[in-house]
């Protein structure tokens, strides 16, 4: 008797604890909301309607809001730009705001029980060292941006951070939307892992994120044709590098290089109704990736498409050497699809453009920086740093602010 009412009592306990998450989250989801998203008619429109679409999904079952959650992850960022609100303005990722409709909504399902128990996983431990880090990280460095208030300063000031007039309250801004992004990204991670032990929820799952990302490669090819401007910054448009639906070209370069491998890989692995989204979206995003003209994705791309080339020679061998009629065709098809795309569009690419010139500069003698004199640049200065913050760092989201008061400093870059 005295077991079953301790069971009573944890069974009572457990919707409990969710509920008050669900309740302190939601608190402070209002307040970063209204301090944060700007409340603009047409943008709120758009993030109200999806991010309460993706809460409501979530809450009732956690695996259509996730597929929900995936679709639309691709196609966000980019909304702002078309309600003018660019990088000037100070607003929070959308992205990042829809997952925290998502996470709302998985808290709320908890606490309701519309969700069961994923029970102990491994990866928990490592993923809460990780984002306990990087919670410490951006709490000190929110703390030094604020003057070290109340044990050093009496108030709030704002003050300029580095030398580009950066304030302390943007710089306080900044990190905790960097520390959101992280922490969510891991949190993501852990909640949806326990899903993915499902091969159906698996293959939904990457066909929701091939549809979103089959959009955002259309939009980008859109760009191209008819307006770089459109949903892009002035600077990137300027730059000749689209967006897509990405927040900017190195978002959705990064994006792409990890996930069109595995779309390629998906196209010759599934069969059925969902070959032709995966060969779409692996093919759109083919085409457009050049004119992102993002460097290192590049590198990551053909990372990515080499090991899932050796992972079919691998499959092959176990197979005893038998290769199907179809298998062979597909293959030289893409490739040829591959060489014939690459010889058009190539030529007349940004991405190919910016090769060019790091091959002319080595072919100068210029030396290994000239494959990225920004990049140098921004190795050397976190060089910098490392030696002039040797044991806690500079801090989440502290680089990028601390750059500029190093460039100014370094007689090379200046020079």
């Amino acid at each position: 008797m005295e077991s079953i009412s301790r069971q009573r009592v944890s069974n009572l306990r457990r919707p409990l604890k969710y509920l008050s998450a669900a309740v302190l989250f939601a608190a402070f989801f209002v307040f970063f909301y209204l301090k944060y998203v700007p409340l603009v008619p047409g943008f709120q429109a758009l993030v109200l309607g999806s991010g309460l679409a993706v809460l409501v999904l979530a809450a009732a079952r956690p695996e259509t809001g996730t597929l929900a959650f995936l679709l639309l992850f691709p196609l966000v960022n980019a909304w702002p730009y078309l309600f003018r609100i660019d990088e000037h303005v100070p607003h929070a990722p959308a992205a990042l705001v829809l997952f925290l409709f998502y996470l709302l909504g998985r808290l709320v399902g908890r606490a309701f029980g519309a969700h069961r128990e994923s029970g102990s996983d491994p990866i928990r431990r490592p993923i809460g060292f990780f984002a306990g880090l990087v919670a410490v990280s951006a709490a000190v460095t929110f703390w030094r941006f604020s003057g070290f208030f109340p044990f050093v300063a009496d108030r709030l000031y704002e003050y300029p951070v580095n030398v580009t007039g950066v304030s302390a309250g943007g710089a306080r801004m900044s990190a905790v939307f960097v520390a959101l992004n992280l922490l969510g990204g891991m949190t993501f991670y852990a909640l949806v892992r326990p899903l993915l032990r499902d091969a159906g929820f698996r293959r939904r799952a990457l066909s929701a994120l091939a549809a979103g990302l089959l959009v955002a490669a259309a939009a980008g090819l859109a760009q191209k044709i008819f307006d770089p401007r459109f949903g892009n910054t002035a600077f990137w448009a300027d730059m000749h590098q689209i967006n897509g639906t990405f927040k900017d070209p190195n978002a959705f370069g990064a994006v792409l290089s990890m996930f069109l491998p595995l779309l390629i890989a998906a196209f010759f692995r599934e069969g059925g109704k969902l070959r032709p989204l995966f060969g779409a979206a692996a093919l759109l995003g083919l085409i457009v990736f050049p004119f992102i003209g993002s460097r290192s994705p590049l590198l990551g791309l053909g990372s990515g498409l080499l090991w899932i080339a050796a992972s079919a020679v691998l499959a092959w061998k176990r197979a005893g050497g038998r290769l199907g009629k179809t298998a062979v065709a597909g293959v030289l098809l893409a490739a040829a699809l591959a060489a014939g795309l690459g010889g058009i569009v190539a030529q007349r690419a940004r991405l190919f453009q910016r090769l060019s010139d790091n091959v002319s500069a080595l072919a100068r003698g210029d030396g290994l920086a000239a494959l990225s004199r920004e990049r140098y640049f921004l190795w050397r200065e976190a060089l910098a740093m490392a030696r002039d913050y040797p044991v806690s760092g500079v801090g989440a989201v502290a680089y990028i602010l601390e750059l500029p008061n190093y460039y100014a400093k370094d007689t090379t870059f200046s020079s």
